[in-house]
């Protein structure tokens, strides 16, 4: 039996800049250094998962939003302060605040470029299959 597809990457990079990036330096300040924490436990889970977005409703069975209590517990950042980093990262816009609105999803292009780069060893007989609905990319960009 052949082994499942892997959907999400291994690894993914970050920038030697990052820290210097403005919306990061801006919710560091907001926030604290923990918040550095919470981007990279969010980006672990995106590129993890799915590869390029994930879902930020996932209900628990109290109909509570899941995401934030896993970030919570891997970045020990309370729950509600993970929130509302993700709200502060959608205004600056590190992430698509249109997907997230539409559809409760956290992607952006440079999230989708690099999990493109990282899937480009693809071979026609194993292509990547993207949701398009999800999917900011042009078409010449893909």
């Amino acid at each position: 039996m052949a082994r499942p597809k892997k959907i999400g990457l291994d690894y993914f990079p970050v920038d030697v800049d990052f820290l210097q990036d403005p919306k990061v330096i801006a919710t560091v300040q907001r926030f604290g250094g923990k918040s550095i924490a919470v981007i990279i436990s969010i980006f672990s889970i995106i590129y993890r998962d799915k590869g390029y977005y994930v879902k930020y409703d996932e209900d628990n069975k109290d109909g509570e939003n899941i995401l934030p209590f896993l970030i919570a517990r891997d970045t020990n950042v309370d729950d509600n302060t993970v929130r509302l980093i993700v709200k502060f990262l959608l205004v600056r816009s590190m992430f698509d605040n249109t997907l997230y609105e539409s559809d409760k999803i956290l992607t952006s292009r440079r999230i989708q470029l690099t999990y493109q780069t990282g899937k480009t060893k693809a071979t026609e007989a194993n292509p990547v299959i993207v949701n398009e609905k999800y999917w900011l990319l042009s078409p010449s960009e893909t």
